[in-house]
């Protein structure tokens, strides 16, 4: 059960990060607001989506600003 909840909230969390990155708009909002833009996700380094949710939690505020 545990293990569905979390592979949810992954797969939000990857779309999300995936339409911001796509977007040039936003990225460059997302920059202007807080300094930072979001981290791609690289399937072969374990750590890159530690990296990424760690991104989504320090942006959480500017980014529902953008």
């Amino acid at each position: 059960m545990i293990s569905l909840v979390f592979r949810s909230l992954l797969k939000q969390a990857r779309q999300l990060n995936a339409k911001v990155n796509s977007s040039t708009k936003a990225t460059e909002c997302l920059i202007g607001v807080c300094g930072k833009k979001l981290l791609k996700e690289c399937r072969t380094r374990w750590s890159s989506t530690f990296l990424l949710l760690q991104r989504l939690i320090e942006v959480r505020e500017p980014l529902t600003v953008v």
